[in-house]
């Protein structure tokens, strides 16, 4: 008897103590991603997000549309036409990833930047 009144008071002392929050009432909005860093590390940067979004689909076991993003030089080569697929707009079928919402734009403006700064492997 006296383990199941003590049972019931840690029980009810753990549940009282736990305090599940909106964080979008207690911070005014969800966490916004900071652009003013722009990616430049294809290893640090953009394979995480290769492989996050893009590897289950393209990769050299199932590439599909023939498409293998499984390293970077197959992710460099195939660089504009992965910009052009994650850049379109919600409602285009064509957009990349299909499985999954679309990147936000700080990945697709850093993939560009890295576009532009001549696809370094880094």
């Amino acid at each position: 008897m006296k383990y199941t009144i003590l049972s019931i008071l840690a029980s009810t002392l753990l549940l009282s103590s736990c305090y599940y929050d909106n964080y979008e009432e207690r911070m005014g909005g969800l966490p916004v991603e900071d652009c003013s860093t722009p990616l430049s590390s294809y290893s640090a940067d953009i394979e995480p997000w290769i492989d996050a979004q893009c590897i289950a689909c393209h990769n050299e076991n199932f590439a599909q549309a023939g498409l293998d993003l499984s390293s970077y030089q197959l992710v460099a080569d195939n660089a504009d036409d992965i910009l052009d697929r994650i850049s379109r707009e919600e409602s285009d079928p064509l957009l990349m990833p299909q499985n999954g919402p679309k990147l936000d734009q700080c990945k697709i403006e850093g993939f560009e930047q890295w576009i532009a700064d001549g696809k370094p492997e880094n």
